[in-house]
């Protein structure tokens, strides 16, 4: 992508955007009281403490248990 800067004005030093706001950091928005109740009515567990481990970590838990539900009911892809 090219930057407005080489664009305008040939200068590659000037920000993307046309200068605006820098973007929220990850998960700001889990901050918010509405979004985290929203989320929550959703059926969802809002965490904003979410790294790559703690991702994997839940999935392979998640895994491990639907694998065994899968086992023990007999379901079968068709």
């Amino acid at each position: 992508m090219v930057s407005t800067g080489r664009v305008v004005v040939g200068r590659s030093d000037l920000p993307a955007g046309g200068g605006g706001p820098p973007p929220p950091p990850p998960n700001a928005a889990l901050a918010e009281p509405a979004v985290r109740e929203r989320l929550s009515t959703a059926g969802t567990d809002p965490r904003d403490d979410s790294t790559p481990e703690s991702t994997r970590a839940f999935l392979v838990e998640e895994f491990a248990r639907f694998r065994e539900v899968v086992r023990r009911t007999g379901l079968q892809i068709e």
